[in-house]
């Protein structure tokens, strides 16, 4: 049994995890299941830290299945996120930003952090059709119309920009 299944079986990382089943109501934040082996899991790790030492804002009631997706993707999708992100035109310094903005956020600044990303967008896209698609895309998402999303719905906000567009020249 390895160093980490042991210390997950210390009283204080028991205590811990009780608090944040019972914070969570009993349920999986993912999927919302309540009948199914429940996990608490940290959303980032830090060399040296016990399991019992996090805040327990990064520690979050997993389901076993979503649990396992969660171990599986996430690392494949943040290379995925951050691969787009040079492909769009984010340089180091714009990563830079958009990190240090969720970490002054814990997750009570989301909103700010939404308006740095859509800043930094808005310099990325140097197409204004494409700003322009974008804009109507989040205030529509604002409104409640859409569901967020950034670049698939970005993408199809563009491209539904453009059909309206080709569709208003030929009746013109």
């Amino acid at each position: 049994m390895s160093d980490y299944s042991e210390k997950l079986k210390d009283p204080r990382w028991q205590k811990m995890r009780l608090m944040i089943l019972e914070r969570d109501g009993w349920k999986c934040r993912n999927c919302g299941a309540e009948d199914k082996t429940l996990h608490v899991h940290h959303l980032a790790y830090s060399p040296g830290v016990e399991p019992w030492n996090y805040d327990i804002d990064i520690l979050e009631t997993l389901c076993e299945e979503c649990h396992e997706a969660e171990s599986l993707n996430r690392q494949e999708w943040e290379y995925q996120l951050l691969k787009q992100l040079k492909l769009w035109g984010f340089r180091w310094i714009n990563i830079k930003d958009i990190a240090e903005c969720f970490q002054k956020g814990k997750r009570a600044n989301i909103a700010a952090c939404t308006w740095v990303l859509t800043d930094m967008l808005r310099a990325a896209l140097t197409n204004d059709e494409y700003f322009y698609a974008y804009m109507k895309h989040m205030i529509d998402v604002r409104k409640g119309i859409k569901k967020a999303g950034l670049v698939p719905n970005l993408r199809k906000a563009y491209a539904d920009y453009l059909r309206k567009k080709r569709r208003e020249r030929k009746k013109g």
